[in-house]
């Protein structure tokens, strides 16, 4: 009986509960930033493994010219402005390597011959090192930048 009156109460409420949530929590997309977004990667290619492996190795590229500029740019001036665009490239940088690994599970489900394979492996291995080397650098850069401001 319990659970009986409380649906019977509860839906009487739903609607004015549901404005309720959306007013509070408006839905919002999510601006990437042209930096972050892939510019070769298209799922029309992938029904042409050649032509997405050339357009994935274009993106890594991309990535390894982001992380040379991340690891850069804090050393040319080091000040906060500096700081503050190493971290937002960085989280471009999350993001578009997040779009390439996206890319490339979506081209394992294609059938690939073992040389196809071997590429894709490594542009995704290529990407991930990339990645790590530039979440490292700016981690390290961070923390040398602090200190040596705290020293004067």
């Amino acid at each position: 009986m319990f659970n009986v009156a409380n649906t019977l109460v509860f839906i009487w409420l739903t609607r004015p509960l549901a404005w309720l949530v959306t007013r509070l929590a408006p839905d919002q997309p999510e601006v990437i930033p042209e930096g972050a977004r892939p510019r070769f990667l298209s799922d029309a290619f992938l029904d042409t493994p050649a032509i997405a492996l050339n357009s994935m190795a274009q993106e890594v590229a991309r990535v390894g010219d982001d992380a040379a500029a991340i690891v850069r740019l804090p050393l040319s001036r080091p000040d906060a402005a500096n700081l503050s665009s190493m971290r937002s490239g960085a989280k471009n940088l999350d993001r578009l390597h997040g779009a390439i690994v996206a890319y490339g599970r979506r081209l394992l489900s294609k059938k690939l011959t073992p040389r196809e394979s071997a590429h894709l492996e490594a542009l995704l291995s290529a990407s991930d090192q990339l990645h790590a080397i530039s979440d490292t650098a700016s981690l390290n850069v961070r923390t040398i930048l602090k200190r040596w401001r705290k020293r004067g």
